[in-house]
């Protein structure tokens, strides 16, 4: 049985999200430990542009649709396109822009 529940999608954009927002905050730990001030202004900006980038990539490749019915091989596959999707874009944005 597929269910496309506004709930599960819900769900599985906020843990995406999380784990999103914990990446970008482990990063910036790590670009102050070296004492780096990359981005210091833009990072509400980087979240923001990362988090809605995220979202239209992901729908672009499927990835919120009921995945239990997909074997892991085409899940992975799936994910490693929107991460290089995700992180193409998102140079692009800030090469063009900043």
């Amino acid at each position: 049985m597929k269910t496309n529940q506004p709930t599960n999608y819900f769900l599985r954009y906020l843990l995406d999200c999380s784990i999103l927002t914990i990446a970008f905050i482990l990063t910036r730990l790590y670009i102050a430990q070296k004492g780096d001030i990359f981005f210091s202004k833009f990072n509400l900006l980087l979240l923001v542009t990362s988090f809605v980038v995220w979202h239209f990539v992901a729908k672009i490749y499927h990835m919120y649709d009921d995945f239990r019915s997909r074997s892991f091989s085409y899940e992975f596959i799936s994910i490693l396109k929107t991460l290089l999707l995700n992180a193409v874009i998102i140079t692009f944005i800030f090469f063009l822009f900043l």
